[in-house]
């Protein structure tokens, strides 16, 4: 709800998580403009598991996970529907099971209405979570200043790195945009009206540049041009910058890192009186064992056990097995 608070009307978002129960319920209330697409790799490992236990060989599972990972990355419906076949066709029962809870909307490029920007994965959220790891076992304020003075540190050197930037488009995407060019130097363009061009190549596909489309599919589902996009606006001696999002101009880059965050200095703040007004840490009844170190598991996801390949017991491998062998 905070977030809503501070986010644009006009401006679409796209929350790429696992299929967390509360997250489920609470999007389409809080944000019903919002896009959710699920995380592919918890998917891949939420289709593997259904076949774990079963007998079925390690070769039959990865086939599943690459045949379902082609119905994800299809452009078309009608390349999904061929990719759909063919993993049914592998084995109908289980996938059948495991499709009939997962709307098309929110885990196919071909039926997912909103943009990616080419993300797939939830890895943002897993790598934030890495760089934290030291600063979450520290206490509440602790933990928060260690996480700001990461921040701040961050902050200051992406602000140094943009100041080295020449390009108008960031550097990943300036190259991206040229292998673009490169890719379609050989296609023909023919034009249809004032803002629709037929390019033809493998396949023949139509450029829409008023809406800002292509009937690949690339340029609605990353917010970028395609090759077919890019060649098209050349061509015809339209400005490719113009038909790019902002998100990827070097100039964003630079507004996202021209704020900086002030250190807080100790050296003059007063020492807290026992009679002062302090806010105390909530009362609560302390969990058994050690504190949790790993994730939480998403929904549906399992944890693999390691094996002992000298002693065929879980929880160490053979480098760190001592178990006394008969």
């Amino acid at each position: 709800m905070h977030l809503s608070n501070i986010l644009l009307d006009e401006r679409p978002i796209t929350f790429i998580s696992d299929r967390n129960a509360g997250l489920l319920e609470a999007l389409p209330k809080v944000l019903p403009t919002a896009y959710h697409y699920f995380c592919l790799q918890h998917l891949k490992a939420n289709l593997r598991d259904r076949f774990s236990g079963l007998s079925f060989s390690n070769t039959f599972r990865s086939r599943i996970v690459f045949l379902f990972s082609s119905c994800v990355y299809a452009l078309t419906v009608g390349c999904f529907n061929q990719c759909l076949k063919e993993l049914q066709d592998e084995e109908k029962g289980i996938v059948c099971g495991f499709l009939s809870n997962l709307p098309y909307d929110k885990w196919t490029n071909a039926y997912f209405k909103g943009q990616k920007y080419g993300e797939m994965h939830s890895n943002v959220a897993e790598s934030f979570n890495s760089w934290i790891r030291q600063a979450r076992y520290f206490p509440t304020t602790k933990m928060i200043d260690s996480i700001r003075l990461k921040i701040m540190d961050l902050m200051s050197r992406r602000r140094e790195q943009a100041k080295k930037l020449n390009t108008f488009l960031c550097p990943e995407m300036d190259s991206t945009l040229v292998n673009a060019l490169k890719s379609g130097r050989t296609s023909l363009v023919s034009r249809s009206s004032d803002h629709v061009f037929e390019v033809q190549s493998r396949p023949l596909v139509s450029v829409d540049l008023l809406n800002r489309t292509c009937s690949c599919y690339q340029w609605q589902l990353n917010g970028f041009l395609c090759a077919h996009a890019a060649t098209a606006i050349q061509k015809s001696g339209g400005d490719l910058y113009a038909h790019v999002e902002p998100f990827y101009y070097t100039s964003k880059f630079k507004d996202c890192y021209a704020e900086s965050i002030y250190p807080i200095p100790t050296v003059e703040k007063p020492l807290v009186a026992m009679d002062d007004l302090v806010a105390l840490p909530p009362i609560c009844k302390k969990a058994p064992d050690r504190p949790r170190k790993n994730r939480i598991s998403s929904r549906g996801e399992k944890i693999r056990q390691v094996q002992c390949g000298r002693c065929e017991k879980y929880g160490h491998n053979r480098k760190t097995c001592n178990e006394a062998l008969p």
